[in-house]
């Protein structure tokens, strides 16, 4: 989602910088990175305490997909470049395909989590159908980019050439409407009293991956009013999607804060 692109002379100073590889590659590199070595020589001390028995797969997910956050900015700038393929529609592919991805792990993140609860308050054995809940991430995860290209689509059909920022502002509005139905709706409707960890839990990670979105929004509005600061105000949500959401997900996934809070929350009724 950062948009990389070569430097022009004609950029404002925030844009220039936001182009480079310092800000769309080696800058979101350093705490994944720094996450990684962390997760694999560090012990981890305690057991889940938002889904107790499915640490293994917060092992696997934080490994996987801070493997692809790495990969992410090294396909869609470096590589591209150094095949001859960042003007073409190769590059366009490479990033709606890490765009995809990465809305894809949050969604896979809740899913998990709903059958987890979902199976726990019902009695029935824990073990979770892991490929049902992929098809099932998957097929959400189509939902805005489908949305998207509707919507803007027929804003072209009425109002003829559209600033380029539009697709993105769309496209992050119709992922903050996703995320706030899956978190005052979906997760309440699902997941019951006894598993108020996973609801609180899920509904705390969409509430971060809501900010990082609705501050890319907020940028877009600035650049097509034709403000660089909105450049600059675009670098900190490239670095929550980027850097923050794994170790953010993984440190609260661990933490006792929700079990704490769902018992102070039973014994004042």
């Amino acid at each position: 989602m950062d948009g990389t692109s070569p430097v022009e002379p004609s950029l404002g100073h925030w844009h220039a910088l936001y182009a480079t590889d310092i800000q769309g590659v080696y800058a979101l590199w350093v705490v994944p990175v720094a996450f990684l070595l962390f997760i694999r020589l560090v012990p981890r001390q305690n057991p889940s305490m938002v889904a107790p028995g499915a640490s293994g797969l917060m092992a696997t997910y934080a490994l996987v997909f801070g493997l692809e956050t790495i990969l992410d900015p090294l396909a869609g700038g470096l590589m591209v470049r150094w095949l001859g393929l960042a003007d073409g529609w190769m590059a366009t592919i490479v990033m709606f395909a890490f765009v995809l991805l990465g809305d894809f792990r949050v969604l896979l993140l809740v899913f998990y989590l709903l059958a987890v609860g979902s199976r726990a308050s019902t009695g029935r054995p824990a073990e979770i159908e892991l490929g049902s809940v992929v098809a099932r991430a998957a097929s959400w995860t189509l939902l805005v980019p489908v949305a998207t290209g509707v919507l803007v689509g027929l804003g072209r059909t009425v109002a003829g050439p559209l600033h380029p920022q539009v697709l993105w502002l769309v496209y992050e509005l119709s992922f903050l409407v996703l995320a706030g139905w899956f978190r005052h709706r979906l997760i309440p409707r699902t997941v019951v009293a006894a598993q108020a960890p996973i609801a609180a839990y899920l509904r705390d990670i969409l509430g971060y991956v809501a900010i990082y979105y609705a501050l890319w929004a907020t940028a877009d509005v600035l650049i097509m009013a034709g403000l660089d600061v909105g450049w600059a105000l675009r670098i900190l949500p490239n670095q929550l999607y980027y850097a923050f959401y794994l170790p953010v997900a993984y440190a609260l996934f661990f933490s006792s804060w929700y079990v704490e809070t769902s018992n102070v929350t039973h014994a004042s009724r």
